[in-house]
């Protein structure tokens, strides 16, 4: 007995008969047989167990807070809680400038410190802005002639 089939039977057979099959394994049989239990009903080893536990508390411990920097009384990375004098909160920076990218235009270049476009003569925070180079800025302003690398911060 021979069979013979026109175009459109081949290409039906050629893409949607492995189409067909992908989906009866991938997404039918493990409906249909693989069960999925809670986690509260799993029999695993003490070490597994330990580990669940670990990722849960992980999963719902709060997430940390930003605190600004001049508003911060004790150093959180002692155990101790020194307070800090007023002293040394005013000698903390009130503004950090991040140099983030360099961008040469056919015109000229540009330079994004705190997430703003500047150019050679622009003003930020009191530095003026003196030179642009491949990877680096130069800043003049009250500590005098400042370099400023991508990726670098200059703290005022």
């Amino acid at each position: 007995m021979k069979f013979t089939l026109n175009l459109f039977q081949k290409l039906v057979l050629i893409f949607w008969a492995p189409a067909l099959i992908y989906i009866l394994f991938m997404v039918y049989l493990p409906i249909k047989y693989v069960k999925y239990y809670p986690k509260s009903q799993l029999n695993l080893p003490e070490e597994h167990k330990q580990f669940l536990r670990a990722v849960q508390e992980v999963e719902t411990s709060a997430k940390p807070k930003e605190v600004e920097l001049a508003v911060l009384k004790t150093n959180p990375f002692y155990k101790d809680s020194t307070k800090l004098g007023n002293a040394d909160t005013q000698s903390l920076p009130k503004t950090i400038l991040r140099l983030s990218s360099i961008i040469e235009t056919p015109e000229r270049k540009i330079c994004i410190i705190n997430n703003k476009p500047y150019y050679v003569g622009s003003v930020v925070e009191g530095y003026k802005i003196y030179r642009i180079g491949e990877y680096y800025v130069e800043l003049k302003g009250p500590k005098g002639l400042v370099k400023l690398e991508v990726g670098g911060v200059l703290a005022l």
